[in-house]
């Protein structure tokens, strides 16, 4: 078995990786500042505490959104190689800390790479629904399982009446009408 790259040669590893998105902040609106009514009609602008809790100190005007699956190619230099009678490994990294790669994980382009990367964000999606197919518990019947998702709704429902009146009292004592 001769193995594929050699020792020295820069290689390319396909991967994915979870990237954080962000959103608009839905209280502010991403303007950083809420305006404020007082029980005299005054008006004030001040900082928006909601996307503030990213940051701590200071309104971003954003929040954390989902996490998208997005390929990452990542540049190797080979420092060794591993062979056995069934497959050739490489080796990154020092004698005390290196990191192994199986063959068919590098690509001598960077544009092979991105093409397997392609493929891989393509697996993971299907997993992921996949997931979303799975019985919550594999010991039910399907049926079961669909009514365990209904009553999910119903009480994300309840909680979202909830929290509308909840922002409606609110409301009404932010503009001072208490």
């Amino acid at each position: 078995m001769e193995p594929k790259f050699r020792i020295g040669q820069t290689v390319y590893k396909a991967g994915t990786t979870n990237k954080a998105t962000t959103m608009l902040c839905p209280v502010c609106a991403g303007n950083q500042k809420v305006l404020l009514v007082l029980g005299n009609g005054d008006e004030v602008a001040i900082d928006c505490d909601y996307c503030s809790r990213e940051s701590a100190d200071m309104p971003l005007g954003y929040i954390r959104g989902p996490y998208e699956i997005s390929p990452d190619v990542r540049e190797l230099w080979i420092h060794g190689i591993k062979m056995t009678l069934r497959a050739v490994q490489y080796t990154e990294g020092t004698d005390n800390a290196y990191s192994t790669y199986d063959e068919d994980e590098l690509f001598g382009t960077y544009e092979e790479a991105l093409e397997a990367c392609a493929k891989l964000v393509a697996f993971r999606q299907k997993k992921d629904e996949e997931e979303l197919a799975r019985k919550f518990k594999i010991d039910k019947s399907y049926s079961w399982n669909v009514g365990h998702a209904m009553q999910q709704l119903v009480n994300l429902e309840r909680q979202k009446i909830y929290y509308e009146k909840k922002i409606e009292i609110l409301g009404k004592h932010v503009r001072g009408k208490k």
